[in-house]
């Protein structure tokens, strides 16, 4: 929170209400939609953003990237949210509650970004996102390098370790000017990389529930972890749906420490840095999850 020296007299309760909202951090999420059906669904304070005429192949990123570009007036202590029509059923926030949460976090200390972490089992089991997206997107690590190799990003996919504090999936988060100036940067890389007909993955599909999908727009929804990897941001994180997201968990409390435990020992690598010991721990920690996987 910014920090307002007041002198004088103790003001009443109600100014001083105002003088802590005139600190916190203002907060606009847009909700995507694609058609009518969509845009029904959307729930005030979200702001409805239309990406009925956007590239579809794209996702989300279309619209935030268009929204972006076309508006210049950035506040910068503004934090901006771009969600899916499926976040209320992904995350079980209603719109109210995810605008309660992230002033939950703010009010305690001004944050740069606040990430929603759905599916934290998967972020807390892998290494990286890309790990992840290997189960579920074969080959999305290697084009996501071949990527960053043509960028200034000093980046190993291999050797990245992230967690909930520094990665999120589906573009489910908050963030101020700062971050989204990074993130631009990257997005008109990505964008033009991604949209040369000569690419590798100009034409890349990838295995999508009942269909296929292109790869581009699970790699764009990576680009958090990168920027964060790689930038000096204040972030915070809410843990939402305390289930487990994904089948090849065992879905126990024991589970869901282990997990946990695996989590924080990924912390520790964050902050002090790639120590064989510590990640030798990780993986020693990683093998004791119990995982459902299919018999022969």
């Amino acid at each position: 929170m910014l920090n307002l020296e007041l002198r004088g007299p103790v003001l009443p309760f109600g100014q001083r209400d105002e003088l802590k909202d005139l600190a916190m951090s203002k907060i606009e999420i847009r909700q995507i939609f694609y058609d009518q059906i969509t845009r029904s669904q959307i729930q005030a304070p979200f702001i409805p953003l239309d990406n009925t005429l956007g590239d579809k192949s794209w996702f989300e990123f279309w619209a935030i990237y268009n929204f972006f570009s076309k508006n210049e007036d950035i506040q910068e202590n503004c934090l901006y949210g771009f969600l899916s029509p499926k976040f209320s059923s992904k995350t079980g926030l209603s719109a109210i509650s995810a605008i309660e949460e992230i002033e939950s976090v703010i009010d305690k200390n001004e944050r740069d970004v606040v990430l929603f972490s759905y599916a934290w089992d998967q972020l807390c089991f892998f290494s990286n996102p890309w790990e992840q997206g290997e189960v579920f997107h074969p080959g999305i690590k290697k084009y996501t390098q071949n990527f960053i190799n043509t960028t200034s990003l000093n980046i190993d996919i291999d050797q990245l370790f992230t967690s909930r504090q520094n990665s999120v999936f589906s573009n489910f988060f908050v963030a101020k000017k700062s971050f989204w100036e990074r993130w631009m940067d990257l997005a008109n890389s990505f964008l033009i990389y991604a949209d040369d007909t000569y690419s590798e993955l100009f034409q890349q599909l990838t295995p999508y529930r009942s269909g296929h999908e292109p790869i581009k727009a699970f790699i764009q929804e990576r680009f958090p972890a990168l920027i964060l990897a790689t930038n000096s941001f204040s972030v915070g994180q809410i843990d939402v749906r305390t289930g487990f997201s994904a089948p090849f968990f065992v879905p126990t409390n024991e589970n869901k420490n282990r997990l946990f435990a695996c989590d924080r020992i990924k912390d520790k690598i964050i902050a002090q840095g790639p120590d064989p010991t510590l990640i030798d721990e990780f993986y020693a920690a990683r093998s004791q999850v119990y995982l459902n996987l299919p018999t022969e």
